[in-house]
């Protein structure tokens, strides 16, 4: 089975169903999303990436964090999203690189309920596509065992063949307890 996203042809799921499931995960998120947003005003990043975190420590696939460079790591990533995000990247330097996501689940659930949502689909895209890439560097940084600190760098939402959402990742080593102390002060 292709990672720990379910894929329909994985399940064996009809078309009708399959966008049934994603219009109620797409209402379970954005009702999420808007608790989040309301209640813990400025945390949500925090939240997603505490998320991303946690989900990192459950995947399925053994990494041996201090040997692993940045391409298994990667690679182990891609493997376990691969059935609701389908991504590519290409390293600019040993530190930073670029993350193209060219099939993805949000996407896919914004624009099964565009007619619904007309007047909010930019900005609930927007939001969760930010929560996803919170979660991604926190997966990320977790194997790593380095600070990630991801930015999206232009998308395109069209619906159609030519969408995608590209993110520029900067990896940095992680400040150690002494230095953080010997910086607050």
């Amino acid at each position: 089975m292709k990672g720990l996203l379910f894929c329909k042809e994985a399940l064996n799921l009809k078309d009708e169903d399959y966008a049934t499931a994603l219009k109620e995960v797409y209402f379970l998120l954005t009702f999420w999303n808007d608790i989040i947003s309301k209640y813990l005003k400025g945390s949500s990043k925090k939240i997603y990436s505490e998320a991303g975190k946690i989900y990192a420590q459950q995947m399925p696939t053994p990494l041996c964090l201090e040997q692993a460079g940045f391409e298994k790591v990667m690679k182990d990533i891609q493997d376990n999203l691969s059935g609701g995000w389908n991504f590519s990247w290409d390293s600019i330097s040993e530190n930073i690189c670029t993350i193209k996501f060219e099939d993805c689940v949000i996407r896919k659930m914004i624009m099964q309920n565009k007619e619904e949502q007309k007047e909010q689909e930019e900005k609930v895209y927007l939001e969760l596509c930010q929560c996803f890439h919170s979660h991604f560097d926190a997966i990320v940084a977790r194997f790593l065992e380095k600070e990630v600190s991801g930015k999206i760098q232009s998308r395109n939402i069209c619906g159609g063949d030519n969408c995608f959402c590209t993110i520029h990742i900067e990896i940095r080593e992680k400040k150690s307890l002494d230095r953080m102390t010997r910086d607050a002060r």
